[in-house]
């Protein structure tokens, strides 16, 4: 379907450029990047952001500190989901509109590299914006798990970690490929934790198109 996609919005963006609308030219590239990203054709979206942010540089567009953000966050998730940690933490840490998943992203940089005071609190921060305690909102169900993990070192040894994991895979049925690349990982840790093989070679099986990295 991204292959799709990508044509189509190549069509899209010849269409904005005959009209001149470079805020459609460029919201149409970082939609670009985002599909080879999910393809995992990272020349491709790397030169597709970078043309967005050229056109960002000439244009006067109100959001365009938040479509900015928007690129170095996408940046970011595609580097952290690959297990480049450092340069996910670089292109974050380049965000001044924060919001989204912007918290659970960056608090995984700080698990991922021992910070865990700042990382529980880029959660509390993550947590306070959502503003909500429903427990079936998959975003605040992302932001505990981690807040889990940093807050109990031995997560794999806690019995309510498989709960509180597995709520947040149940979420990922119809979920985008990038999404499944950045979740999986945690729950096949904590099979082979367990030595649970038959499942880890079913959701291997399951999902073979996609290249998993333990985290």
């Amino acid at each position: 379907k991204y292959a799709q996609a990508i044509g189509t919005l190549d069509k899209a963006f010849d269409y904005a450029a005959r009209e001149c609308n470079p805020v459609l030219m460029m919201k149409i590239q970082v939609f670009l990047g985002n599909c080879y990203s999910e393809l995992q054709q990272y020349e491709q979206m790397e030169q597709c952001y970078q043309r967005a942010e050229s056109i960002l540089r000439y244009t006067n567009y109100s959001r365009n500190e938040e479509y900015q953000s928007s690129i170095h966050y996408n940046r970011g998730s595609t580097f952290l989901q690959d297990g480049m940690v450092q340069k996910a933490l670089d292109c974050l840490s380049s965000c001044t509109v924060r919001e989204g998943h912007f918290y659970h992203r960056m608090a995984i940089c700080m698990e991922k590299t021992g910070q865990r005071e700042k990382g529980l609190q880029l959660i509390e921060e993550g947590l306070a914006q959502l503003n909500t305690k429903d427990d079936n909102q998959p975003r605040y169900r992302r932001l505990k798990l981690v807040q889990f993990r940093l807050e109990h070192p031995d997560y794999l040894q806690q019995p309510d970690y498989e709960q509180l994991l597995f709520r947040c895979k149940d979420s990922l049925k119809n979920a985008p490929q990038g999404w499944l690349r950045f979740e999986l990982p945690w729950v096949l840790e904590l099979l082979a934790y367990k030595r649970r093989y038959k499942e880890i070679a079913t959701l291997l099986q399951q999902f073979s198109s996609i290249d998993i990295k333990l985290p």
